[in-house]
């Protein structure tokens, strides 16, 4: 048998070495060479994800909406908070001597439902005599509550007071932010009831609710 020349040595030994390459290049992949270019449609399949690796920003509003469950049962209501109270009070005297109404004070509060309390004291300002005949109220919203009393003059004494102490109530709720009103006015129906009075001391509660319901009494 001839002997393989050193040339044809050296070339067998070359193309070895390139297949040799070759198949190393096919069979080890070079770092951050495979993308979503190189990856079939459904390629990636749950076998191959790692279990607890995807988080909520891995997938689309959709399928998140399409994994919440249902709305659980509402729960317990909670323990009802503090209230809202507005106190507002006034130190001057305000002379009612107006058949049309004199605003005697007011106060601001926001919008919602309140228990409002107003109390002052009226004083007839007469001193022979002129009754007074007062009407006072307390407005919130759409709905006011009102007192009336006749009032002697300060000079005579009569089986009616000269001073009254009135306290007036109301409950209401407003959409929108608003004074508390306070009015009074004096009749001059009656010659002896043409006496005007005081108010002095007003003070004004207005206690915020959460709730507001009106019952109806028997």
């Amino acid at each position: 048998m001839r002997t393989p020349s050193a040339a044809l040595i050296v070339a067998s030994i070359a193309l070895f070495v390139a297949l040799g390459g070759t198949s190393y290049a096919v069979t080890q992949l070079p770092k951050n060479s495979v993308g979503t270019k190189q990856l079939k449609a459904n390629a990636v399949t749950g076998a191959k994800v790692k279990n607890g690796s995807l988080a909520a920003t891995d997938f689309s509003n959709a399928a998140l909406d399409v994994l919440q469950g249902a709305a659980g049962p509402t729960g317990a209501i909670g323990a009802t908070g503090p209230s809202n109270v507005y106190f507002g009070y006034q130190t001057t005297t305000v002379t009612v001597d107006s058949t049309t109404g004199v605003t005697v004070g007011t106060m601001d509060v926001p919008a919602g439902s309140y228990s409002v309390v107003a109390a002052m004291t009226l004083n007839n300002n007469s001193d022979y005599t002129n009754v007074a005949a007062a009407s006072c109220g307390l407005t919130y919203g759409d709905r006011t509550a009102y007192q009336a009393a006749d009032l002697a003059p300060q000079a005579l004494t009569r089986s009616i007071d000269g001073s009254l102490e009135l306290t007036l109530l109301v409950a209401n709720t407003s959409t929108a932010a608003g004074p508390i009103t306070v009015t009074c006015t004096c009749s001059n129906e009656h010659v002896l009831r043409e006496g005007t009075f005081d108010v002095t001391g007003l003070r004004i509660i207005a206690t915020q609710t959460g709730n507001l319901t009106t019952i109806a009494t028997n």
